[in-house]
């Protein structure tokens, strides 16, 4: 006889009830045994997870009539070595007594109700948590307009290393997880939604480079875009219009705001049509003349001021200069007149005004493209920074939901598993 055996029946107690007027007898079993138990794993919630493991004890060839079974509602807990990984919430037996049709009486059955909740602290600290820092890093990482390259193109690195960073976390959790295709644990849903905001991020990364990168095209944004990004989100977000950009709108006359205004004020073409008709009745000239019109104009001017004023300086002691023969109307007039000091002097000033004034118009029209480049660069660089902000925002707010929404939903996956105190059916 084997020691197992020999100590089963070492350990039996035995009580008669012969003396209490009734046949057979009470046995209990006292010995210590192993068993090993098969539970079907419910991990939709993991690391989450309630199990209930069930122990049938019964004999497979007496009725109750011949073996009867009993247990105690509770099981004694007192030599329970406490574990690690997991909790009892519960541990009852329940007697059922079963009818089959082989047999004319019932057949007595125990069924060991045992309720384990997996202890989270493990996977909250050395994987969620840590899952999550780096994700909110590489966040911060992806939308911060600070940079040692002036097109930002490093972020696109970092996106790649945080993807392979989630892909190593990934295997770790999934070596630990009971391997199941019935359904994705929730620490598995997790991973999947950091991963998918990762690759979401790297992508808006792109956009945002591409968006920096229109500035070399030298065209501003569309209106509306200028408005909603300049104007209205950066109140929303924290972040003000840099003070050059703000200078170069005031000197144009190109503000967002004001041009957005004066686009959706209502006009009124009839009420226009009447006022430049009675303008053009009172005025038949039109007031703003071009350039050369100006220029012949005081040219005119001068030269009969100059003529005026040359007669006066002429001799008119001369009996051969050409302002008697005028005056007396001699018919020798042929010959080209000289011209005067003060004629000289003043169509050379006329010369040189002109060329002033042209020389100032095309400096006033570099200067005026070269603010429009300026205007054109920051702008765009201050949408890229607008986008930054906004969808840095955004991201790691989506990263906090997430994180708290696991442990809420496991929390409240916990609370939602049936009562463990009540009988195994």
């Amino acid at each position: 006889m084997s020691r197992d055996e020999t100590e089963r029946y070492m350990n039996v107690q035995i009580e008669s009830q012969y003396w209490k007027g009734l046949n057979g007898s009470l046995m209990s079993f006292l010995y210590p045994a192993i068993y090993t138990v098969t539970c079907r794993l419910n991990i939709r919630f993991f690391p989450y997870d309630r199990q209930n493991c069930t122990l049938t004890i019964s004999s497979w060839t007496n009725s109750k009539s011949a073996l009867d079974y009993y247990a105690d509602a509770e099981v004694n807990m007192a030599s329970y070595i406490t574990n690690e990984e997991w909790d009892v919430k519960s541990f009852k037996i329940y007697r059922h007594e079963y009818k089959y049709a082989c047999c004319p009486e019932p057949w007595a059955i125990l069924q060991a109700s045992l309720v384990i909740q997996r202890k989270p602290l493990y996977y909250v600290v050395n994987l969620i948590i840590p899952t999550s820092i780096i994700t909110v890093v590489s966040i911060t990482g992806f939308f911060t307009p600070a940079s040692t390259d002036d097109d930002r193109t490093e972020k696109i690195n970092l996106g790649i290393t945080t993807l392979l960073a989630m892909s190593i976390l990934m295997l770790m959790v999934s070596d630990q997880m009971p391997t199941t295709s019935e359904f994705v644990p929730l620490i598995a849903w997790f991973y999947l939604a950091i991963i998918i905001i990762v690759s979401i991020g790297t992508f808006l990364t792109s956009v945002v480079l591409s968006v920096q990168c229109r500035r070399q095209y030298g065209r501003i944004p569309p209106l509306y875009i200028r408005y909603y990004f300049f104007a209205v989100i950066p109140s929303l977000i924290y972040l003000s219009v840099p003070q050059a950009l703000e200078n170069l709108w005031s000197e144009l006359d190109d503000d967002p705001v004001n041009t957005w205004r004066r686009k959706r004020r209502p006009s009124h073409p009839a009420k226009t049509t009447c006022l430049f008709k009675e303008h053009a009745n009172k005025s038949p000239l039109p007031q703003r003349r071009d350039a050369g019109f100006r220029q012949s104009t005081v040219l005119s001017r001068h030269a009969a001021f100059g003529r005026s004023n040359s007669i006066r300086m002429i001799d008119v002691s001369s009996p051969s200069s050409p302002a008697m023969s005028q005056r007396s109307g001699s018919p020798s007039t042929t010959q080209p007149q000289p011209r005067t000091l003060w004629e000289g002097t003043m169509s050379a000033l006329t010369g040189t005004n002109v060329m002033l004034r042209t020389t100032s118009a095309s400096y006033s029209r570099e200067v005026e493209e070269m603010r429009r480049r300026r205007q054109c660069s920051l702008e765009w660089e201050f949408l890229a920074a607008v986008l930054d902000r906004f969808l840095l925002l955004i991201f790691i707010t989506v990263v906090m939901l997430i994180t708290m929404g696991l442990v809420v939903v496991g929390k409240l996956a916990q609370l939602s598993y049936d009562n463990p105190d009540e009988p195994f059916l």
